[in-house]
This record gives C-alpha cells, structure tokens and sequence, in this order.
C-alpha cells in the first residue's frame, strides 16, 4: 500500500490507503505472503546455507540447491510448492541433505529430467575434492538406477575437482562443465551415470588455454544439440588477476566445432584486470549471452561490472547488441558480481548477481532489453533487494507466466537459504 499524504488548509490530513499498482520487478507477494522465503537446514543459524542453483518442474514447483553448513557442509536440496511453502512430498518436509565426504560438499547446480528425476552436480570433499553428482528421484530418495547408489564422485585430478554446471541433452545424456586440477573439465555422462565414450573417446575433454589456472563455470545446448561452454582463462593461484574470458563451442562427439571463430574457441581480454565468466544462455536464433565480471583488482577502479555480451553462431560479437557486442554496468557503484542469466520469451535477458558491501550485500536483477540496453520499465532499471531478503544473488530461472524467480542466501557469516519471485 502507498499512504498519501496531504496538506489542505494547513491541516495535515491522511487519505485513504490506496493499493499500488503491480509493475515490472515488483516482488511477488503471492510467494510466501511477502515474496521472499528463507529456509535453514541445520536448525543452527550459526551455520552457512546458501542456495547456488534453482530449476523449475514443469508443474511449476521450485527446486533450489545448494550446500547446507560451512566446512562440514553436505549437499542441500529444497522443493516449494507455486506459493512458496516446502513440499512435504519431498524429503518429508520439503528438504533433503545427502552427505558425500568427510569434507565439504556443495552442489552447485541442479536440472530437471523429463521424467522428473532431479539431477545436481558440484563438488565433494572441500579443496582437493572430487567432482559430484547425485540423481534423486522425485520423492527426493537417491536414485538406484544412477551408477549403483544415486551417486557418482569422479576423481580428474589429485587437486581440487568440480561440477559447476549441467545441461541434459534431449536424448537425456548429462554433460557437465568445471574444472580439473588447473584445467577446463568438460564431461558427459550416459543416463545410468557412466562416462559416455561417445564423446571425446571417454567421456571427458580438458582444453588447456594457459599455463595457469583455467576453470569452466557454465553450459549450455543450442538449438543445434551443439555444446556452449564459458569460463575463464589464466587466473593466478592468488585469484583471477589480468584473467580472460572464454567460450568454448563443441560438437556432439566432443570434437571442437571450427565453425566457431575458426578454431571452436574464443578469448577475448575486455579490462586491463580480472574478466570472469559465470552464465550462459543460448537465444532461439543461437546468438549466445555471456554474463560475469570485468574489471577485477584494478586498484584504480575498486568498482567491479557486471557485463553482458553476445556472440552470433560463428563466435563474432554482435554489434547489434551494445554497439560492439558488450555492455558493462556497474549496478550500485559498488563492487557487482553478475553469476546467473536467463532469457524471457519476448528476448529481453534477465541478468541476476549480488552488489559485495562489508555491511550489507545485496542480491540485484538487471533487465536488458534485445539491443542490449537496459530496461528502464523494470523496476527504475535494476531491482535491488533488501539485505534481509537476499544478501545474494547466484541463479535465476523464469516461470512459463514469465515470473522470475531468484536463489542465494540471506545473512552473511550465519546464512539461510534465500528463494524470491518477482513479477515479469
């Protein structure tokens, strides 16, 4: 409600309590009575749960996942019904915890089959961990027919290994991307969980692009069934440092697709700091959108952007979009990190991150319209939370009316699990 308040013949007078009217990025307060719904798995606020992935069934319920608790932490899933309250058809009450390590366990994204079976990936074991995934049935019981037990740990690597992202192929093939050791680690796995030799030879490619550290972060299918990977290469063992960003476009078979910027690869430097990767999404005419951060560690400018690209099928940047293919913006003129993307029916691109504070960070949407500029109809141009709704923003994912909906965490050192919806 907006209350009016008038002045009429040096009186103060109250009007009445008149509704406002429902706009673009409004929080949805049919979601939880108040838009916004925190869910703690340990019972002990002093522990840190924070939602890193969401996928939407198609009967509309919500699945997030993410870690439950800190260095001990297990993998942490949660089901909400359309309204907002956990689905006690899942896990008993809505939550479902599976301990994979002695170490810390996280997953870090989630898709849906299309038999409804819910499939995570991540990572178990903390640093020098092992990639992980683990297939639930829709009852939120480990799936048996998945490599035995309902879980698979894949040891690349005998330093730190990890899933950050999947995709199910239609023929329901999971292919997964992160990384291994200090490499890009591209894997696809048959529907019983077992490394697909039909891909690559056995079922796992690891592109070198420098000679330090290089990390995957997202994945996605094109219209063609082809494979889009994007992440980051050349980061220091002290953080990303003078990093560049990579997309990376493979055939079924594993092969790099030399359709693609000649070679299947491409790496572009964007700021003299730190550029990172962390989304991907593929529009319906292939165009592809990246989404992540530039500008990390200059010193001059501590105000890192969020930036949006996109690419056309043959790996270009689309002048089309932005004027030459990338837009930075700086959303709160703090340091913003931009983690997640998704793309609505109309094209307009929904860009979801957290705005870093020492105080108080919050989660943030950002809305671009075709041509890559901003949608100013979206909230004044951006959607800030409140830092005791979301104090971030990881994954975003839209409904078929076109609700967005958004996952992170509430709290900073003490942490739940944050799931928010928002009107198209």
């Amino acid at each position: 409600m907006r209350i009016r308040i008038l002045l009429l013949a040096g009186s103060l007078v109250l009007a009445v309590a008149v509704p406002a009217a429902a706009a673009s990025g409004d929080i949805d307060t049919s979601f939880g009575g108040d838009g916004v719904v925190h869910t703690n798995f340990s019972g002990d606020v002093d522990l840190a749960d924070t939602a890193l992935g969401v996928a939407l069934q198609p009967d509309g319920k919500i699945v997030a996942v993410g870690r439950a608790g800190g260095d001990g932490g297990r993998f942490a899933l949660a089901r909400y019904l359309t309204d907002g309250t956990l689905d006690p058809t899942f896990g008993g009450d809505g939550k479902v915890l599976t301990d994979l390590s002695a170490g810390a366990d996280v997953a870090n994204d989630v898709a849906i089959q299309s038999d409804g079976k819910i499939v995570t990936a991540g990572r178990a074991g903390g640093n020098g961990g092992q990639i992980a995934l683990v297939r639930y049935l829709s009852d939120g019981t480990r799936d048996p027919s998945f490599d035995g037990d309902g879980k698979l740990l894949i040891d690349v690597t005998a330093r730190a290994d990890a899933a950050e992202s999947l995709v199910i192929q239609p023929d329901g093939k999971i292919v997964i991307a992160g990384y291994a050791g200090s490499t890009w680690a591209v894997e696809r796995l048959t529907t019983d969980g077992l490394l697909d030799g039909g891909f690559a030879g056995d079922g796992l490619v690891r592109p070198r692009f420098t000679s330090e550290r290089d990390a995957a972060a997202a994945v996605a299918l094109d219209g063609s069934g082809r494979i889009i990977v994007a992440g980051t290469a050349g980061m220091s063992p002290k953080g990303p440092g003078n990093s560049d960003l990579a997309v990376v476009r493979y055939l079924d078979d594993g092969t790099l697709d030399d359709t693609f910027e000649g070679d299947g690869k491409w790496l572009r430097e964007i700021s003299s700091g730190g550029d990172v990767a962390y989304g991907v999404a593929i529009q319906s005419d292939q165009k592809i959108i990246v989404v992540g951060t530039t500008g990390i560690g200059i010193v001059s400018d501590p105000d890192w952007d969020p930036f949006i690209l996109r690419l056309d099928a043959l790996g270009v940047l689309d002048p089309t979009f932005s004027d030459d293919g990338i837009r930075a913006y700086n959303v709160t003129n703090r340091p913003d990190v931009a983690t997640g993307v998704a793309i609505q029916g109309d094209g307009k691109i929904i860009q979801v991150g957290t705005s870093i504070r020492p105080c108080c960070s919050r989660a943030w949407l950002v809305r671009y319209k075709t041509n890559g500029n901003i949608d100013q109809t979206f909230g004044n141009g951006r959607v800030l939370t409140e830092p005791a709704n979301a104090s971030s923003g990881q994954d975003v994912a839209l409904l078929p009316d076109g609700s967005i909906v958004i996952v992170g965490r509430a709290g900073s050192d003490a942490s739940v699990f944050s799931t928010m919806r928002f009107l198209p």
